[in-house]
């Protein structure tokens, strides 16, 4: 369950999961979890669950709203970021912010292959703290993680980068 459900395999390894903790095998098993330290299973899977839900609902989308996911669609991101476009993307921010830099907070809304940068100018000013909040509270660590963010995408040394400034930029669903 951890990175959602699986396209092809998804029944089989929902079934593989209910079996190991009915038959206590492997990480449903107490004795073999107890000898090590490990995760707790019980707190992550729904929240695994849940984040599988919000990709699955984006895929489900993905042909219908004009979103772009930073994974699927770079390119797409890099072309409308040299024309400094408004587009919808679709990221993860779990992470939360990332890197302070003066007052200003930096998010890695990609990866080290697909970079893409959201950026918080004066994040620690009280226009900006509700922009901050919903990030730490609502989408980063165990939160849900998955947004869909609007702005404006322009280049800024050599990758593209979405600056934020207010709380609608963010949203759950596809606009």
């Amino acid at each position: 369950m951890k990175y959602g459900r699986f396209r092809l395999y998804h029944r089989q390894m929902t079934e593989a999961e209910s079996a190991a903790k009915a038959y206590n095998r492997m990480i449903g098993n107490p004795i073999t979890n107890a000898k090590t330290p490990s995760r707790n299973y019980g707190n992550l899977l729904p929240w695994w669950s849940m984040r599988g839900s919000i990709v699955e609902e984006f895929r489900l989308s993905e042909a219908t709203a004009e979103v772009l996911s930073v994974r699927l669609h770079y390119p797409k991101i890099l072309a409308a970021s040299e024309r400094a476009k408004s587009i919808t993307i679709f990221c993860d921010l779990q992470a939360g912010i990332n890197k302070w830099i003066g007052g200003s907070a930096l998010i890695y809304a990609g990866s080290v292959y697909r970079k893409l940068d959201l950026w918080i100018p004066d994040a620690e000013t009280d226009e900006m703290a509700p922009l901050k909040r919903l990030i730490e509270k609502r989408y980063a660590g165990l939160g849900r993680g998955y947004v869909y963010v609007s702005g404006k995408v322009e280049q800024y040394k050599g990758k593209p980068q979405i600056v934020l400034k207010d709380i609608k930029q963010l949203s759950d669903f596809p606009r």
